[in-house]
């Protein structure tokens, strides 16, 4: 079961992104503060033809920028073993980092890497801009999450005809047909049915703020349990 306030390795491939990390640093701090506490920020990218501009776009957001010098026209692969030994590092070193977040265009060259992360226990969640194999890459990690979802706007909000609980509402069933169950348990089990899901995708900040809302809408019940955490359940009629 992952803690409550999960310690978190934010880790990029700036290289991949280019312009797109420069430009909206500052939206993938404040989605992923709603995770949990980010512990490391650290985007990386080859230095060759990078302006200083962009530099200091990513410095403002608070990501540590690892500037990393190659042969012209090798840095793309070159940063992908940075990224990866980096992780690896820092999952031997600091036990404290339960989370680890890898951004890039394409998370396909990091699977390997994710699948040792699991295997040490750690939870990954990957973030991708081209929608390309999705499901693929979704099916090796914990969380997955398409760089647009971050990047959305309020006037692309989820349409009213959309029923935003139904997936909630699918997860509670499967788990124990209407019996009190964990928060973090329910989530997972959203995540297990699908990857894609986020709380953020139908206006919410948390995954707290979507299970309120929830229970206003009379679909569950939330009670406090002996050990003081708030469990969910589904309501049922008298």
């Amino acid at each position: 079961m992952r803690i409550e306030t999960p310690q978190i390795a934010l880790l990029i491939d700036y290289q991949s992104l280019n312009d797109d990390l420069a430009e909206q640093a500052k939206h993938y701090i404040n989605f992923f503060r709603e995770m949990g506490t980010l512990s490391i920020k650290r985007a990386y990218v080859d230095s060759h033809g990078i302006q200083d501009k962009r530099f200091h776009s990513v410095s403002r957001a608070a990501i540590e920028l690892v500037a990393l010098h190659f042969e012209i026209g090798s840095g793309r692969a070159s940063v992908q073993v940075a990224l990866a030994v980096d992780a690896l590092e820092i999952a031997r070193v600091n036990p404290n980092i339960d989370t680890f977040i890898l951004v890039a265009k394409q998370v396909t060259p990091y699977l390997s890497l994710v699948q040792k992360l699991r295997e040490l226990g750690k939870y990954c969640c990957l973030v991708q801009k081209d929608d390309h194999c999705w499901s693929h890459a979704a099916g090796y990690c914990d969380e997955y999450i398409p760089i647009h979802r971050i990047l959305r706007t309020e006037n692309e909000a989820v349409p009213d005809s959309v029923d935003k609980f139904s997936l909630l509402k699918r997860a509670l069933h499967l788990l124990a047909f209407g019996s009190p169950v964990q928060k973090s348990g329910l989530r997972s089990k959203m995540l297990q049915l699908d990857p894609s899901f986020h709380e953020s995708l139908f206006g919410y900040q948390a995954f707290d703020e979507y299970v309120w809302a929830a229970k206003e809408a009379g679909i569950l019940v939330i009670n406090q349990s002996e050990g003081g955490e708030t469990i969910a359940r589904v309501q049922r009629d008298s």
